[in-house]
Formats: C-alpha cells, structure tokens, sequence
C-alpha cells in the first residue's frame, strides 16, 4: 500500500516535513538567492529591472531563502520567517508596486525553491512525498506573501512593529539585555548612536535632522527581526538585543540603515556602532551592556563606523 499522507481537515496548515528537505534546500541558500534574483529579472519589464535593489538582494536573498526552507521543517521557523528579513526584502523587489508587486517577488521565489527540490532532493521522490511537499511549501509561501504584502502597504516613514519598542534611559537598556540574558540564548547586542546628534539637533536645522533621525529609525527597523527587542534612549541612540543574530553583521546593516539617513541640511548621517556578543563577550547583563557601549565610544573616537572587539581598528 503507497505511503500516503493522513487525512487532514482542509483548514489545518500542511505539517512540517521531517524528511530533511529544508534541511538540504538551507545549505543551498546562495544558490536559491541567485537564482530568485535571475527569475526577477526575468519577470520584469527592462526599465522595471533596473530598479531592482540588487545589492540588497544579494545581502540579504540567501538569509531570505534559508529561511523559506527552514520553514518547511519547523513551525517555529515560520513565525520568524513572518517577521523576518524576507516581508521587507521582498516588498523591495517588488519595485514599488504595491501590495501586488510584493506577493509577485515572492511567487517567484516559490518557484525556484519548488524547481530546485525537484532538480536535486526530491528528483527520485514519491508521489506522496511530492505532494506533501508542495503542500508544505505552498503554506509558507502563502504566509511570507501576506506579510509582504502588509509591509509593502505600510505608509511611507512608519517604522516596522519589532517585539518590543521602548522609550527609556540605560537603565532600561539593560533590564532589556537582562532578560535575554536570562533565557541564556545566544544573541548580539548592538548600540548605534548618531554622531555629534545633539549639536545637530540644536543647530539652525534641528527640525530637517529630527525627521533625518526619524527616518533613522524607520530604517534600522526594517533590518530587525519580529523577535528582536529595541531601546531608544533619546533621539538618534538605539539599544537593539537581537536573539541569535552574528553581533558583526547586524552592525554592518544597521550602520548601513542608519547611516543612509540624508538631512535636507547637509550630508549623510554618521553613525557609530558598537557590538557585542553573548555569552562570548559577557555573561552578565551590565557587562555586557557596557561592553557595547564601550565599543560604540571607541568606534566614534576611531573615525569607523563599527567597532565589535577590543582590538583596535586597522
């Protein structure tokens, strides 16, 4: 008798796969990325393609895809996968076309996902297995298209929702690096600081900074996770704990994001961004914190935008 899957209510989400299919399909994720980003090119008109964020693409597409095929085996996985990287990502691929532009980007990465299963893993498959797994990859492609699409409907400058967003001062900085601490994960701590903010701030054009610093903010919450907690001390500093993250290029992001933040009064904005690691760097949330912060003075006084050990820079 062929192995056919259970029956299930016709609303109950496909099950994860235990067959190690996201498994295979997550080292492959470079792979997958390049590949979306061909099938993009190829599904636009010619003036459309140009507009294409490539480079964010290439960032950004392999954490993407790794997690559309983690997403297969884990529940848990999916939920991130919603708040995740891959919603912003692929509402700028859809080239500011809306709702429609973004579930279009995620329609074609579903398609090369599908075509690279059935090319290598899933070529001597069963039927059964076949379909468990296009069922399976249906749903998770359904729901990064929906949270897409809410992403690519947001109004211009409103900050994507993180886990948490709070308004305080160091004290509240780490009471939040405390109670990562406590779950004993691993996770980065970043602190990202504006330079020179409050002279800014003061100056003729304190009005064009403080909406440069706002769209700072918009920015740097599009490269967060759903799961990630941030504090903001005052205008222009962030104190951003991020559950499993590489502390180094989080930095590298976020000193991107934020840095890219234009005043109508003057140049770019700079930033300084110092990162730490747990448990590696400290295991105790004020040492941690201070640990961080610590690098963020360094990277100011240095003239680099990312400090992320004692060392000092090159």
């Amino acid at each position: 008798m062929p192995d056919l899957p259970s029956r299930r209510n016709a609303l109950d989400p496909p099950p994860p796969l235990r067959d190690g299919l996201g498994t295979a399909l997550a080292a492959r994720d470079a792979e997958l990325a390049k590949e979306w980003v061909l099938a993009l090119i190829a599904g636009s008109a010619l003036e459309d393609a140009a507009r294409l964020p490539l480079e964010r693409l290439a960032r950004d597409g392999p954490g993407a895809c790794g997690a559309v095929a983690r997403s297969l085996a884990d529940d848990e996985e999916l939920a991130r996968l919603a708040s995740g990287q891959l919603p912003a990502l692929a509402a700028a691929a859809g080239g500011g076309a809306g709702a429609g532009g973004a579930v279009k980007a995620v329609a074609a990465l579903h398609r090369v996902v599908w075509h690279a299963a059935r090319r290598e893993e899933l070529a001597r498959a069963g039927a059964a297995r076949v379909a468990r797994a296009a069922a399976r990859l249906a749903h998770v492609c359904a729901v990064a298209a929906e949270a897409a699409a809410t992403v690519a409907t947001q109004p211009a400058g409103v900050e994507l929702r993180v886990r948490d967003l709070r308004v305080g001062r160091g004290a509240d900085a780490v009471e939040a690096v405390r109670e990562a601490v406590v779950l004993g994960e691993p996770f980065a701590l970043l602190v990202v600081e504006v330079d020179d903010v409050d002279r800014m701030l003061s100056g003729q054009h304190g009005d064009e900074v403080d909406a440069a610093l706002h769209r700072a903010g918009a920015a740097l919450a599009q490269e967060l996770a759903g799961t990630d907690t941030v504090v903001a001390e005052r205008p222009g500093e962030w104190h951003v704990v991020a559950p499993g993250a590489d502390a180094v290029r989080l930095a590298r992001r976020l000193a991107a994001a934020v840095g890219g933040s234009e005043t109508q009064a003057g140049p770019f904005l700079r930033v300084s961004v110092g990162a730490a690691a747990f448990p590696g760097d400290a295991s105790d949330a004020a040492a941690l914190h201070a640990c961080a912060r610590r690098r963020a003075y360094a990277a100011l006084a240095a003239g680099t935008a990312i400090i992320a050990s004692e060392e000092p820079p090159a």
